[in-house]
């Protein structure tokens, strides 16, 4: 079976033994509510979750994040990893099977506070003396922790972090990322990724890989659904087809992948402007940045 182990030192000695080759052995830490006992030598990180969901409002919110940095001071932790995420919104009923067991934190909702609930933790993370302030950003999209853009927020959750550590924003920037990016990818989006599997024309054979897929001019896509999945590209459309409002607002978000055609004449007539703006900070900026 599985073993313990429930000693600082132990975890000491391992590190030492497989990092002997190097000067100064890698931190070790854990999530804090699923390491209570200290055991692993380096302390914890804050990850949301527990106290935060039974009641979340802006006041729990600074709970949550004041009292891990008080732990984390008392007990001596170094490096002190807290965390910054945009809200909570899990999607686990609609992703998973009718059968599935739910576990506790399934239907749960941390709101955003209109930015509140990231600037909050920002704010604890510098008056708790945070050494690195993580973006917690795991399962994003299935737990709305995300800070990427979306079509339904564009590049918000981006900027305030932009803003809280430069002093400043630059949407245009981001903007135009996306953009050159969509440029190179609209053909193969167009001609690969909406295809349906009743137009997928076989292009391979079973020892096809991605490499050979691909060197022959062919999509290779991976799925569970039948078909193949090295087969042939389909040709270019005649006309850009937008998806519906309900699903996309190709005049709001120009920029996102399923709105961009690349096709003269037929990109969206109503760009919104771009915003470029530098905006002083009334906190001074971190000087870690967050990782994700």
């Amino acid at each position: 079976g599985p073993e313990t182990f429930d000693q600082p030192s132990t975890w000491v000695n391992m590190l030492d033994t497989v990092f002997s080759d190097i000067s100064e052995r890698p931190y070790l830490l854990g999530v804090d509510k699923v390491n209570p006992q200290n055991v692993l030598p380096d302390g914890g990180f804050n990850w949301p979750g527990w106290d935060l969901f039974e009641n979340p409002s802006t006041d729990t919110i600074k709970t949550f994040h004041t009292s891990f940095y008080d732990r984390a001071q008392d007990a001596g932790w170094y490096p002190v990893v807290g965390s910054t995420f945009p809200r909570f919104r899990d999607y686990y009923v609609q992703g998973s099977s009718p059968n599935a067991d739910p576990e506790s934190w399934w239907n749960t909702t941390v709101p955003s506070f209109n930015g509140d609930t990231v600037a909050i933790s920002i704010d604890a993370a510098r008056e708790g003396g945070a050494d690195v302030l993580q973006a917690a950003t795991w399962n994003d999209w299935q737990e709305g922790t995300n800070f990427e853009p979306s079509a339904e927020e564009g590049y918000t959750q981006l900027l305030r972090l932009q803003e809280h550590i430069l002093g400043w924003v630059d949407e245009d920037s981001m903007r135009n990322a996306v953009l050159a990016y969509n440029d190179v990818k609209a053909s193969e989006w167009q001609r690969c990724d909406r295809v349906s599997p009743d137009q997928k024309l076989d292009c391979g054979t079973a020892a096809s890989t991605k490499i050979s897929c691909e060197a022959s001019g062919c999509c290779w896509r991976p799925s569970s659904q039948s078909g193949p999945w090295c087969f042939h590209k389909v040709p270019s459309p005649g006309i850009c087809e937008r998806p519906a409002p309900a699903v996309r607002n190709c005049t709001r978000t120009p920029e996102d992948r399923l709105c961009h055609c690349n096709r003269s004449g037929t990109e969206p007539s109503n760009s919104p402007s771009i915003i470029s703006s530098r905006i002083p900070s009334a906190e001074a900026p971190m000087t870690s940045s967050p990782t994700t």
